[in-house]
């Protein structure tokens, strides 16, 4: 009898990094995250507000030619943050206040930002894959 797999090779591997792995990834990501960040904008700005989801880049990020996790980069656009006037500090204690308010176990926020001038939020944040 032939057996079903091979000795060696990376065959498994690559199976298993696309049936498990990436789409648990990809679960958390779609169905934790963005709904995280959705909630958290609603509830500061309220229901009234006008808030586009504009994009969402995904880079597989790699080590030693190994994919090790995914890096998001997410852009809103908030009319209530178009404020060219709006004082440092408020757009600081925005920024912050979002920050806090989605962190999750399993991402690496890299980063939460407001351009005061077109309205657009940018959020940058990493989540590792379980190898």
């Amino acid at each position: 009898m032939i057996p079903k797999t091979f000795e060696s090779g990376n065959y498994n591997n690559l199976d298993t990094f696309a049936k498990i792995t990436l789409p648990k990834a990809l679960a958390f990501i779609r169905g934790t995250i963005i709904p995280r960040i959705d909630d958290v904008l609603s509830n500061m700005l309220g229901e009234r507000s006008d808030i586009k989801k504009v994009s969402i880049d995904a880079t597989t990020l790699c080590v030693n030619n190994k994919i090790t996790s995914i890096r998001c980069d997410l852009v809103y656009n908030i009319d209530d943050f178009n404020v060219p006037t709006a004082p440092t500090q408020a757009v600081k204690d925005d920024t912050d206040a979002i920050s806090k308010s989605i962190q999750l176990e399993g991402m690496e926020l890299k980063s939460v930002d407001i351009d005061i001038y077109s309205g657009d939020l940018k959020i940058i944040f990493i989540v590792p894959l379980e190898q």
